[in-house]
């Protein structure tokens, strides 16, 4: 058998049977020509695999179900329309007529809130086991109606990695299939089947696709297991619609002994739920798998990196990751994961939850949505997201604190995620000791300390400058006092007020005398706390300040990193002036609040 690298762009595809196209068609239609009656009746009977309804089986689909079949060392494979798809079949179509699903009480938040409310109304019952890492907890929770053991490879948020040899043999004990959600392994990293799983579900969605383009989800068989009729009547049903050449109906396990279960499935889920995969989606998760090898190790290895700098930082509570001091089960990580450990990680954000939405919104790197397994790096707070639909008690249970982040590391440079990380902890966490507050006449001797950089330097460091500016402009001064000192300031006035000049009036034409606009007079942060984001904050708050006033405009002298935080803050400016005095570069410009 080919190597994976090879399979994952050769398998499945024959271009003589496509017309010698290199890249597999995207076959962009509803239906297909029958030819003749003997044709369409040896399609109806199953005797030829051909296309008929885009509905139940596609060209294109076809390819990417042949690719994954043999990329898994499967089977064969269902192609559906999202990672949702995949499981609802899975679990309905084996708890049909009532029974019941072990699983891990730590899963996805979609699919803990699908086993916890939606399929039990369907019948089928969810078993949440109490200990996820404990094999034999799963076996004291199977029963007669058990119909399978559901687990994920490495669970997400947590990367969690449970002994899926131990859990397989259990569920042969009992004449089960292990069910293993392999989407954030992916084939790549590890092959479920050949530890014991019988059925693999992925979202394609993530790193299979890896490049947030397209929704689809895939049901692998490993053809393995054997459907007992006891436990699954389901598939020894006759129906019209299997029925063979000659008209003599037959059951799924009469089509193919092997998987009925995949015969069950497209014959009446994928044929009267619908839930089928386009065959443009399924071309671009084709185009996904071209690359996922360098990828999903890519990933994998920034993902350890950053996960090593949070244990080390000193800015986190804790670590999820297989490879960090406090992981459980590292021996299990080092058996089923030699190829890298996955691509996402959570820890616990030590703050509040303004901080955490401050933390996000300083970094530059990272993409605030839920996904995971996309080129770019994604973050989220999955309390309050993902697994929002989950109460306290299941989280607890889940293992998922209020405070979780998850992190799915993309294709950029670490260093540049480290970085990123760092820079909006440090303003974020740097603040804490940080006030805001006015300022009064005792205040002037620290004020003119102070190098302020974003007016005339003879005028900026005048006391009697800062004295005018506070008995009339007080209300417009904004300190930042550290353990009681001043380390920072910004201060400003209305463009009405006396002591607005012609100069500044004309000084780019951004500003003008209707009481709307301010303008900014001093903003300085001392050297030793510039890297604590304290000129955010006070923009921020001065801005805040600005628009309960009523003001529509702030206009200012600044720096290039200001202009890059109003850009990062969606802040609209106006045209800006450019300024060279000596070393120094500095900017007029002036900011709508509107």
């Amino acid at each position: 058998m080919a190597d994976f690298d090879t399979l994952r762009i050769r398998a499945g595809y024959d271009s003589r049977e496509h017309h010698y196209s290199v890249n597999v068609p995207i076959y962009q239609t509803a239906a297909f020509d029958l030819g003749s009656t003997d044709r369409a009746d040896r399609i109806w009977t199953l005797e030829d695999d051909s296309a008929i309804y885009s509905r139940v089986g596609n060209p294109t689909v076809a390819v990417l179900e042949q690719r994954i079949t043999e990329l898994s060392g499967a089977y064969g494979a269902l192609a559906l329309s999202s990672g949702m798809a995949a499981i609802s079949y899975t679990i309905l179509a084996l708890t049909e007529y009532g029974g019941n699903i072990v699983a891990s009480n730590s899963l996805y938040g979609g699919s803990e809130d699908s086993f916890s409310h939606f399929f039990p109304r369907f019948g089928a019952k969810i078993k949440f086991v109490k200990d996820r890492f404990d094999p034999a907890a799963y076996e004291k929770e199977i029963d007669d109606n058990t119909r399978g053991i559901y687990i994920e490879s490495i669970s997400n948020p947590n990367a969690e990695i449970y002994d899926i040899e131990k859990l397989a043999k259990i569920a042969h004990k009992h004449a089960i299939p292990l069910i293993v959600d392999n989407t954030v392994a992916t084939p790549y990293l590890l092959d479920p089947i050949k530890y014991g799983a019988d059925i693999v579900i992925y979202s394609a969605t993530k790193a299979l696709g890896g490049h947030g383009n397209a929704i689809g989800g895939i049901i692998v068989d490993s053809g393995h297991f054997r459907y007992s009729k006891s436990k699954f009547s389901q598939f020894y049903e006759v129906s019209y619609k299997l029925k063979d050449i000659k008209g003599n109906r037959r059951s799924p396990a009469d089509v193919d002994e092997i998987s009925p279960f995949l015969v069950h499935l497209r014959a009446f889920y994928l044929e009267f739920i619908g839930a089928a995969l386009s065959p443009f989606d399924a071309y671009l998760i084709l185009q996904g798998l071209d690359t996922i090898s360098e990828r999903v190790s890519k990933q994998s290895q920034n993902a350890e990196k950053i996960a090593h700098f949070l244990e080390e930082s000193g800015f986190v509570s804790w670590v999820n990751y297989p490879t960090v001091k406090s992981a459980k089960n590292k021996e299990l990580a080092e058996k089923y994961l030699s190829k890298g450990f996955g691509g996402i990680l959570s820890f616990g954000f030590e703050g509040t939850d303004e901080e955490l939405n401050d933390f996000i919104q300083h970094l530059h790197y990272y993409s605030y949505h839920v996904n995971i397994g996309d080129v770019r790096s994604l973050i989220v707070n999955c309390a309050r997201t993902t697994h929002a639909e989950m109460d306290s008690s299941h989280l607890k249970k889940a293992g998922i604190a209020e405070n979780t982040v998850r992190i799915s590391a993309g294709l950029e440079s670490s260093d540049d995620l480290i970085f990123d990380l760092r820079n909006a902890f440090s303003k974020v966490f740097g603040l804490r000791e940080v006030k805001l507050d006015g300022a009064d006449i005792n205040d002037l001797d620290e004020i003119a300390k102070l190098e302020i950089t974003s007016f005339s330097a003879e005028k900026a460091a005048s006391k009697a400058a800062f004295e005018y500016r506070l008995k009339n402009f007080s209300e417009w001064f904004i300190t930042a006092r550290h353990e009681g000192e001043i380390v920072g300031l910004i201060n400003a006035a209305p463009t009405d007020r006396d002591y607005i000049t012609d100069d500044v009036y004309l000084s780019g034409g951004y500003y003008n005398k209707d009481g709307k606009s301010l303008f900014v007079y001093g903003l300085e942060v001392h050297p030793d706390f510039r890297h604590k984001g304290i000129a955010d904050k006070l923009i921020n708050t001065l801005i805040k300040k600005a628009k309960e006033a009523g003001k529509t405009r702030i206009a200012l002298t600044c720096s290039e990193n200001l202009i890059t935080f109003y850009q990062a803050h969606g802040l609209q400016y106006n045209g800006i002036s450019r300024s060279v005095i000596g070393d120094e570069v500095s900017y007029d410009m002036s900011i709508d609040l509107n």
